[in-house]
């Protein structure tokens, strides 16, 4: 075996079908095998029913049920990261505005959480 190098880099492949009779007696148990496993056209019918609804959360069947309607997502609502002014009549004033600074403040360290 010098100079030939094997890689076995598929090791789910058989080897040694070239020695004598080693191929034919596969062949043969092959057929065997064939003559008595009878394919039907479902061949899982013999097992249980999935059941793929016991791992959905109540969450997912809401979802489900709404692309199933065929309804549309509801939209986010941006209102939590408004940045309102101070009303008109306390433009003037201050704390109003350190009110609005600290509210911008929140959502900033909301949004970076």
């Amino acid at each position: 075996m010098a100079g030939k190098v094997l890689v076995d880099a598929l090791s789910y492949i058989d080897e040694g079908y070239d020695e004598p009779g080693i191929r034919e007696a596969v062949i043969s148990m092959i057929e065997d095998e064939k003559r008595r496993f009878r394919p039907s056209n479902n061949y899982l019918e013999r097992f249980p029913s999935l059941n793929t609804s016991r791992f959905e959360t109540e969450l997912m069947r809401t979802e489900f049920d709404r692309l199933q309607q065929r309804l549309s997502m509801e939209t986010m609502s941006m209102q939590p990261y408004e940045l309102p002014p101070p009303p008109a009549v306390k433009l003037p004033d201050m704390s109003s505005w350190n009110e609005c600074l600290e509210n911008s403040m929140v959502q900033l360290e909301h949004q970076a959480t």
